[in-house]
């Protein structure tokens, strides 16, 4: 298809366009558009807000002004929240600091400091999201034409990769999700396509501080460098992320008295549980929410064999941090939709669709990844125009309920 637009770089354009049309409407608790400035809508959102409001506007990671700020009808939770009572994300004790860490916040406040003050700081949190996911699809594109030579799977299999997965939703919340989904890329392929360690160690250092256990990506591109012998390599690589951990114990030391006593308590969850829900889970399961997984896996298989030292850091870093995220007490993320806790390494896994869709290929497995790819993207268009609509429910189950309660109504 020389002249098709799934052969040029408009496709890219179109999908970027794509990932970010959800910024142009405002969220409600039901599947209604309404134009308007995005905001944010619920779970831990507002809570990042006020940390974010906290950075720019005091300097400080003292939340208990903001909090009450946020009470007294300001913006720093976020326009829905503003005048409303909210709970405190906040571990007790004389100064409230937050239960999130503060990586986001450190990130967007050089980039939002001209907003401080503004009913501008929200949208504009809001529309880095969106520009984050487009910048990890970039840095996807470019580890998935290492895959392949065929232009329409390359642009077609990226294209699944976003748009049939829970990183369309979540590249219009202010969760901390999207920017690691583009640090994860980021790092990976200025690691195994560009050889510069150095900087793919500061981005999984800066993933570092918005989720500690970010820290587990470093090993795969460790492991590559050792098996090279690229003993300054691996230093270079090492480097950021080592002073990253050395901030975060500095942190816990300034606020909560020791450096080994963190915002949220560590611990482990049942293992076995845990995967399970995030593969199959109605409302976070992986396989529910982006089904076109099941034949990007098989992709992959491909992929070992023709490319392995790129395919095994990838899929070894995807498995290590699902692993890491099914033993944590609570696998499920919390109020929010799909997937949350592993969705900065969904797409990374989705990437073997371009090889499952790569000529000469299975035609019925071809049509197995279009099909499925499809039925991801409704899901997930559906999660990514009425954001709020679905949390802790599936797209297809919930609107199939909502259409039969209507019906039922209808026909009183």
């Amino acid at each position: 298809m020389p002249d098709s637009i799934l052969t040029s770089r408009g496709f890219v354009w179109v999908v970027g366009l794509l990932l970010l049309a959800p910024l142009a409407f405002r969220q409600g608790s039901r599947p209604i558009i309404h134009l308007g400035l995005p905001q944010v809508c619920s779970g831990d959102e507002p809570h990042y807000l006020v940390l974010l409001s906290s950075v720019l506007e005091d300097g400080d990671l003292e939340l208990g002004n903001n909090y009450r700020s946020a009470r007294e009808g300001s913006l720093q939770a976020g326009r829905a929240f503003a005048g409303q009572p909210l709970d405190h994300h906040t571990v007790p004790g004389a100064a409230e600091y937050s239960q999130h860490p503060p990586g986001q916040a450190f990130l967007l406040a050089p980039l939002l400091f001209p907003l401080r003050g503004s009913r501008w700081v929200e949208p504009a949190a809001l529309l880095c999201s969106g520009l984050a996911v487009v910048l990890a699809m970039l840095a996807l594109r470019a580890l998935a034409a290492r895959l392949t030579g065929d232009a329409a799977a390359l642009n077609l299999g990226v294209a699944l990769a976003l748009l049939g997965s829970p990183a369309w939703h979540y590249g219009r919340t202010l969760f901390s999700e999207p920017y690691l989904l583009a640090l994860a890329a980021g790092a990976y392929a200025l690691a195994l396509l560009r050889a510069r360690p150095f900087l793919a160690g500061l981005l999984l250092a800066a993933g570092m501080q918005m989720k500690p256990p970010f820290a587990v990506l470093v090993v795969p591109l460790l492991v590559a460098s050792l098996r090279r012998r690229d003993w300054a390599g691996a230093g270079r690589l090492l480097a950021a992320p080592v002073a990253s951990l050395l901030v975060l114990l500095a942190l816990n030391q300034w606020m909560f008295g020791s450096p080994f006593t963190t915002a949220q308590p560590v611990g482990f969850g049942d293992l076995f549980g845990g995967a399970r829900g995030l593969l199959f889970s109605q409302g976070h399961g992986l396989l529910p929410f982006s089904p076109v997984a099941l034949v990007s896996v098989l992709g992959w298989r491909s992929a070992l064999r023709s490319h392995r030292a790129l395919a095994a850091p990838v899929l070894s870093g995807v498995l290590l941090y699902f692993l890491v995220m099914a033993s944590w007490p609570i696998w499920d993320g919390g109020h929010c939709y799909g997937p949350r806790l592993v969705m900065p390494v969904v797409p990374l896994l989705l990437l073997g669709a371009v090889k499952t869709l790569e000529r000469p290929r299975s035609r019925w497995l071809a049509g197995a990844c279009l099909a499925l790819g499809l039925l991801s993207v409704a899901i997930n268009l559906a999660g990514a125009l009425f954001s709020c609509a679905f949390w802790e429910a599936h797209p297809l189950v919930a609107g199939f309920q909502l259409l039969a309660g209507e019906l039922r109504w209808q026909l009183r």
